[in-house]
Formats: structure tokens, C-alpha cells, sequence
């Protein structure tokens, strides 16, 4: 499902035993900013004179949901949002109506999954916990809702090795939304004219986001995108240019935290098993001085194809066994730098995107760090290789 911009039609739903009045207070704020919005009324609820002994299943609960949809212009798509049980009308039409929704926001709703029946989340005692604040974000209903539809300025920082070349997909589709997207190039990376061996600290690494960052006016924000080392480079901005970020997104990649130094996740996945010997015959690559020495590394074919690559598609992975570039992850040096801080990284609303089936970071270490740290909202990319971007853009 793909944003609106601009105007959108937004269908508010309400949950058990509440109706359409419940959204008094949203729907004249949406309205107000040029949306328009339906307040719906399911069988039995609010003012519809159905009486509940009449209603027997849940379709014909959301039957009069299922009706705007199924009527709204196909070329057209809608907002919708669920409160409470109203998440499960929501799925319903999600599913009969993909094609029609532009997005569907659960407002502490139920949300079912694709693998158990509809009422597994109504059966469920005990859950898992994940670390995710919500309160860290000051953000009103209206207002997120509201900022849903606007256009945003992305900012894509991709991984060691590799370069703005790798998210083609991505602007693509951000760009035919209407979005605006910066994807950079790190030190030494992508068609940045250095090699890596003027690359000495984690900072001059860091210098293209750096830059962008200080060029951005102060009362705009953007949308940082992070990817697997990109993550620790995203923090980095987020502690110096925390005014300036709306959210950020760690697809898939490192996320430090506030206690340790900068280089503590790094330091986890190594000794958890993705040490030097997990990289098969990659080129390891010493420059500098004995005051100054580097490491950097050259991913080689079968390992990129075999812990990067190994859900992409074959026209994606072909070009990057010549794009690929040596990269330095700079542990030694992030080992020294200072810890990031509540009111600097800690204070940016931070999303985490799980990939399932990466093998470069594994999904219980994704997991790990996102406990560690804590973020604001955690999403899954079923199926999703390390390179989330190219296997499962969409």
C-alpha cells in the first residue's frame, strides 16, 4: 500500500460497542485541514437501528464499512483508521480492497496476522514484549495522522561496502509519491572520488550525511533511512542534528545505544558469531601507520551472494559483486568516541525494520538490539533478505 498525498479521503472505524461519534474531536481537525472524512457506523453501533441480536458474524459487522469501500472510485484510495476492535474490520477490508487503501492505521486496535485465524489476537492471555516508548513521541493523533499524507524529505544511508546505487528501487517509489530523496555516498563508497585509505576515522566516513545535515534549514525536518552500517551512521546525526530529523529508520541495521560506546553493538555480533571467519574469502585490507592502523574489507562474490544477496533478484546481485567497494567499519575508532545520549539520539523517534531471512544480521540479533536499545515502533519484511531494499522494495 502506498501513501496519498496532498488531500485524502480518511474512514474513521470505530471500536466495540462505541460508534461514529467516538472520532467527534479528530474528524473536524482532519476536516479542517482540507480531508475529507467519513465517521462510519458498523451494524448495531451508534445510529444504526440493526439491533446486535441480528448480527451473527463479523462481516456482517463491518458490512457497512465493506460497502464504502466497495463503492469508493477505483482510481482513488482511502486512509483508514481502526480503534480497538475496529482493527479487525480494518483487516477485512485490507483484504477484499487492497487496491483501494492507501494505508491503514491501528490505533491501539487488534491486528491480526496472516498465519492464525482472525480471533488468535482476541484469544491471546500472555504476549511478548518488545522495548518500544511510544511516549518518547509527542505527537497528537491528528497530527500523526495528518502527517501521514504529507510529502517528506528522505535521507537514505546505505551499508559498508556499497553506495546510493543501491537504493535505485527505493527512490523510485518515494519519488512517484511525490517524496523528495537524497540517497548519499559515504567516504570511499559509492562514486565518492576517495579512496579508502584517505579514510582514517568513523567522522570522515561520516562527512557526506554530515554536510547534508548542516545544509538543511532549521525549520525543516527529514526522514533519515539507515542501513546495516548506516545505522551507526544515522546515530551519529541523530546526536548532533536531533532538530532536524522527524524520524529515523534502521532498516535492517546497527543500532547503538545510550549506555555503551558507539562500537558495543558491533563488539555483540562478533561475538555472537559473525567474526572475521564468517566472511569466507573476503579481502581484508591493512592501511595506515603502526599509530594508525585500519582494517578495511572487500566483500567477495560468494559471500555477498550467500549472506547479503541470497533473497534478491539475480539482476540486483550481478552488479553489485562490481559495484561493491572495500569499507571500513572503524570499530576501534567508534570503540573510543563518546556514548550517545537520552536528550540527543535517544530523543529522535526511532522505527526498526525487521528483515526475516537476513543471515549478515540475523533476526534474533535485530531483535537483540532492538531490546537493548528500545525503539518507538518495530515493522517485519516477511521474507527479506540483508538487502531489504532490492529483494523486498515494495
Amino acid at each position: 500500500m502506498e501513501p496519498m498525498l496532498g488531500k485524502a479521503h480518511f474512514v474513521l472505524v470505530h471500536g466495540s460497542c462505541h460508534g461514529a461519534w467516538s472520532w467527534y474531536k479528530l474528524k473536524p481537525r482532519l476536516e479542517a485541514a482540507g480531508h475529507p472524512v467519513m465517521a462510519v457506523d458498523l451494524l448495531a453501533s451508534g445510529v444504526n437501528l440493526k439491533a446486535i441480536e441480528e448480527v451473527r458474524t463479523c462481516d456482517e459487522y463491518s458490512k457497512p464499512l465493506m460497502e464504502i469501500v466497495e463503492h469508493f472510485p477505483s482510481k482513488e484510495k482511502l486512509v483508514l483508521v481502526g480503534h480497538s476492535s475496529g482493527g479487525l474490520s480494518l483487516a477485512l477490508a485490507m483484504e477484499k480492497f487492497p487496491e483501494k487503501i492507501s494505508v491503514a492505521v491501528f490505533l491501539t486496535a487488534f491486528m491480526p496476522d496472516t498465519v492464525h485465524r482472525p480471533s488468535y489476537v482476541l484469544e491471546q492471555e500472555t504476549y511478548s514484549q518488545l522495548h518500544i516508548m511510544p511516549s518518547e513521541i509527542d505527537i497528537s493523533i491528528g497530527a500523526l495522522l495528518t502527517d501521514l499524507i504529507k510529502p517528506h524529505h528522505f535521507v537514505l544511508v546505505h551499508g559498508l561496502g556499497h553506495g546510493a546505487w543501491c537504493w535505485y528501487k527505493i527512490i523510485a517509489l518515494l519519488e512517484s509519491s511525490g517524496h523528495h530523496v537524497t540517497a548519499i555516498d559515504l567516504g570511499a563508497s559509492g562514486t565518492d572520488p576517495r579512496a579508502i585509505q584517505e579514510i582514517h576515522t568513523f567522522a570522515r566516513c561520516n562527512e557526506p550525511l554530515t554536510n547534508i545535515m548542516a545544509s538543511i534549514p532549521a525549520d525543516e525536518k527529514v526522514i533519515l533511512v539507515g542501513h546495516s552500517l548506516g545505522g551507526m551512521i544515522l546515530a551519529f546525526a541523530m546526536q548532533q542534528f536531533t532538530d532536524k530529523i522527524l524520524v529515523a529508520v534502521f532498516l535492517t541495521a546497527l543500532l547503538p545505544d545510550t549506555v555503551h560506546s558507539p562500537a558495543y553493538v558491533m563488539e555483540q555480533h562478533i561475538a555472537m558469531g559473525h567474526g572475521p571467519a564468517s566472511f569466507l574469502d573476503s579481502q581484508f585490507i591493512p592501511y595506515g601507520d603502526l599509530l594508525e592502523m585500519n582494517t578495511a574489507i572487500l566483500f567477495d562474490p560468494k559471500f555477498l551472494k550467500t549472506y547479503l544477496y541470497n533473497e534478491s533478484p539475480v539482476e540486483d546481485y550481478t552488479p553489485a559483486t562490481t559495484l561493491v567497494r572495500p569499507g571500513n567499519p572503524f570499530t576501534a575508532d567508534l570503540a573510543k568516541a563518546p556514548h550517545f545520549t537520552n536528550g540527543g539520539f535517544r530523543s529522535v523517534p526511532r522505527v526498526f525494520i525487521v528483515c526475516t531471512k537476513d543471515k549478515s544480521i540475523p533476526e534474533p540479533f535485530q531483535l537483540f538490539m532492538i531490546n537493548n536499545t528500545g525503539v518507538n515502533h518495530v515493522l517485519q519484511i516477511d521474507g527479506a533478505d540483508h538487502m531489504a531494499m532490492l529483494s523486498k522494495p515494495q
